[in-house]
C-alpha cells in the first residue's frame, strides 16, 4: 500500500462532519439560471476486465466529465509486495490491486472515491471483506468497500491527494493509495469487466465544526505588516478581524494550506486532511502601534489578542529575547516561556530545535500550545536547528526573503530594525567559501557595514562557532567565517545547540550559547576545553575566552541603547545569573 507521507506521522481519523455540499444556483435574475453546483466531481472513468481462465486481469481508463477541472488522476494496477501484476486469483476469488494516483491535479482533491457501475455478471459479486489469502495474511479481515449507492454497487475510498504543485513543495512527488478490490467469481469461467467512475467531493469552509489545534500566532512581523497563522482540525474560513479598537472593524482574508497526519499503517486507512494551517497577512498598518485580532470563523471563536507594530522612528533602545532548544522537556518549556512573558521585550529569536521534529503534528501543536502566552502577543524570528525539518519549519513560519534566490529562501535571512542587523544562517546547509551561503552573507554584512546609521551587527546560527565545549560547525568554516566577522564588524552572535549557556569572547566581543530551553544538559560539571579554544584562536585570528558558564535553563534579554547593548541572561527561575554590557 502506498501513501504519501513516508514518515511515521501520527495518524488520525477523519471527521465526515467537516464536510460540507457546495450551495446551489445563482439568486441574480440577469444571467441565465444556473445549475445546480456539483457536490462531486468525475474526473476519471476506468474498466476492468478479468479472464478467470487465463487469470489475468487488465485495466483501461479514459478521463471523466470534469477531468479538465481537477486534473489528472492516472490509474494502475499496482504490485503488491512481491506480486507485480498487481492482480492475483486464489481459488474463486479475483484481487485486483487499484492505485490511483495524482499525476497532474491542479488543487487538494478531496474524498477520492470509486464509484463501480457494473460487475459484468449477475454471477460476480464484490467482498466487503477480506478473506485469508497466503500471502497476504496482513490484509486478512480489511473492510474493503466503504459503502454502496442506491442500486447497491459498492464504492471504494482512495482518501484526500495533495494538488501536484504543493506536493513537489512539500518535498514529495505525488499523491497515491492503493486500494484492493476483491471479486467472488461463484465458479464463473467467462471474461467479464467491472466498470467504475472515480469521484471526487467539492469541500466547503464549515466554520460550525472547526475547532482550533493551533492557536493564532505572530510571524514576520514589520513596523507595517505581520503573519498571523493558525490551525484547525478541518476546513473553515482564514480570515483575521481586526483593528485599533474593540469591536474589530476590519476582516482580511488569507489561505489555507492542508496537511495529512495519517499514513500507512495496518488500519489502512486511506490518507485523509485532518489539519489546516490558516495564514493571514495584515498590511498597511501603523508603526509603533497596538492591534488587536481575533478568528470567528469556528466553532467557538478565539480570544481576542493583541500584538503592537514594530517602530519606524528611531527610540533611544529596544529589548528582544533569545532561547532556543526547547525540544523535549515541555515542563522546563513552560517554565521558561512563563518568566519570558514577564519581561517586556518587541520580539524574540528562538535559536532552533523547537522540538524533536515538526512532523508528527502533536510535536508542533504542543510546542505552539506552550507558546501561547509569548507568540500570540509578539513575534519570533526562527533560527533553523537541526531537529528541525525543513519541510514543517518552514510551512508553519514566515520569513523574511533571504533575497538570494529560491534555494536559500527561509533557510537564511536578515532584517534591520532600529539600525541594528539581524542576520540569521543556517548551518545545516553548506557555509563554505564555495557555497550560495557564504556569498549571500558576506553580500549581507557587506551591506550592513556600509550603512551609516548601522549600530550593531548580530549573527544567529543554531550551532556555535565558537565554544569551549565541543565544536559543530568545523575549524574549516570557522577560518572562513572569522574573517567575515571581523572585516565586517560583527557585533555579537548568538547560538543553541549546546544544552548549557556559555558566554565567549572573541576579541572582546560576546558569543552566546544558550541551548536552555528543554534539551537534556550538555556535560554538566566539566570545565570548558582550552585546548579547543586555543585551536578555534589560532584558526580564527581572534583571542577566544571563555567568560562565563553554567548549566542553567532559561533565555536572554537583550537591551540595545545607541552606542552600546548589554545581554541579562535569566534562569527558568526568573533569576539573573549573567549580565554583560558592549560598547562600540
Amino acid at each position: 500500500m502506498k501513501s504519501l507521507l513516508g514518515a511515521a506521522l501520527l495518524f488520525a481519523v477523519f471527521s465526515p462532519s467537516c464536510l460540507k455540499n457546495s450551495s446551489s444556483g445563482s439568486s441574480s435574475p440577469t444571467p441565465p439560471p444556473q445549475p445546480p453546483a456539483k457536490e462531486f466531481l468525475n474526473p476519471l472513468n476506468l474498466s476492468i476486465t478479468i479472464d478467470p481462465l487465463k487469470k489475468t486481469a487488465g485495466l483501461q481508463s479514459r478521463p471523466g466529465a470534469d477531468a479538465v477541472a481537477v486534473g489528472t488522476i492516472a490509474a494502475s494496477l499496482s504490485g503488491y509486495k512481491n506480486m507485480e501484476t498487481g492482480y492475483l486469483f486464489h481459488d474463486d476469488l479475483a484481487i485486483v490491486f487499484l492505485e490511483l494516483k495524482g499525476a497532474e491535479v491542479k488543487d487538494d482533491v478531496f474524498d477520492i472515491r470509486l464509484q463501480l457501475t457494473g460487475l459484468g455478471s449477475d454471477s460476480v459479486t464484490a467482498k466487503d471483506v477480506m478473506p485469508v489469502i497466503p500471502g497476504l495474511e496482513d490484509l486478512q479481515g480489511q473492510i474493503l468497500i466503504s459503502g454502496a449507492d442506491e442500486q447497491g454497487l459498492p464504492y471504494y475510498k482512495f482518501g484526500d491527494f495533495y494538488g501536484t504543485d504543493r506536493s513537489k513543495a512539500l518535498g514529495w512527488d505525488t499523491s497515491s493509495w492503493t486500494n484492493f478490490l476483491a471479486f467472488d467469481l461463484h465458479g464463473h469461467s467467462q471474461t467479464f469487466t467491472v466498470t467504475g467512475q472515480v469521484f471526487n467531493r467539492v469541500l466547503k469552509p464549515n466554520n460550525a465544526e472547526a475547532d482550533i489545534t493551533i492557536a493564532p500566532f505572530l510571524s514576520a512581523m514589520t513596523a507595517n505588516s505581520v503573519a498571523i497563522i493558525w490551525e484547525t482540525d478541518c476546513e473553515s474560513g482564514s480570515f483575521v478581524y481586526y483593528g485599533k479598537s474593540r469591536p474589530l472593524p476590519v476582516s482580511a482574508a488569507g489561505d489555507v494550506s492542508r496537511y495529512q497526519s495519517n499514513t500507512y499503517s495496518l488500519i489502512r486507512k486511506p490518507p485523509v486532511f485532518d489539519l489546516f494551517k490558516h495564514r493571514v497577512f495584515l498590511t498597511g498598518l501603523e508603526p509603533g502601534t497596538t492591534y488587536y485580532y481575533q478568528v470567528r470563523d469556528l466553532k467557538d471563536p478565539t480570544p481576542i489578542y493583541s500584538f503592537r507594530t514594530l517602530d519606524s522612528q528611531p527610540k533611544a533602545s529596544f529589548k528582544f529575547a533569545v532561547y532556543g532548544d526547547t525540544q523535549d522537556d515541555q515542563a522546563v518549556h513552560v517554565n521558561l516561556i512563563n518568566e519570558m512573558a514577564r519581561h517586556e521585550f518587541e520580539f524574540a529569536v528562538h535559536l532552533g530545535d523547537l522540538a524533536d521534529s515538526f512532523i508528527p503534528p502533536g510535536n508542533r501543536q504542543i510546542f505552539f500550545q506552550i507558546e501561547r502566552p509569548v507568540i500570540s502577543l509578539f513575534p519570533i524570528f526562527q533560527v533553523r536547528g537541526n531537529h528541525d525539518d525543513f519541510v514543517f519549519y518552514k510551512e508553519y513560519f514566515e520569513f523574511p526573503p533571504a533575497g538570494a534566490g529560491a534555494s536559500l529562501d527561509k533557510h537564511c535571512y536578515s532584517f534591520r530594525y532600529q539600525g541594528v542587523y539581524f542576520v540569521v544562517i543556517d548551518n545545516n546547509i553548506a557555509i563554505d567559501p564555495a557555497s550560495e551561503q557564504y556569498d549571500w552573507l558576506k553580500r549581507t554584512l557587506t551591506a550592513a557595514s556600509a550603512d551609516p546609521e548601522r549600530k550593531f551587527t548580530f549573527i544567529f546560527a543554531h550551532m556555535p562557532m565558537y565554544s569551549g565545549y565541543s565544536y559543530f560547525t568545523g575549524m574549516e568554516i570557522l577560518s572562513a567565517i572569522a574573517p567575515l566577522f571581523r572585516a565586517y564588524n560583527v557585533s555579537a552572535a548568538f547560538s543553541g545547540h549546546i544544552h548549557l549557556y556559555e558566554r565567549v569572547e572573541f576579541s572582546g566581543k560576546p558569543y552566546i550559547t544558550f541551548g536552555g530551553g528543554g534539551g537534556s544538559y550538555y556535560a554538566p560539571g566539566d570545565p570548558p576545553d582550552q585546548a579547543l579554544m586555543a585551536e578555534e584562536s589560532t584558526v580564527s585570528g581572534d583571542t577566544v575566552v571563555d567568560k562565563f558558564h553554567d548549566w542553567r535553563r532559561g533565555f536572554l534579554i537583550v537591551e540595545v541603547g545607541q552606542d552600546s547593548f548589554s545581554i541579562s541572561a535569566f534562569d527558568n527561575a526568573g533569576k539573573l545569573f549573567d549580565s554583560a554590557g558592549y560598547h562600540k
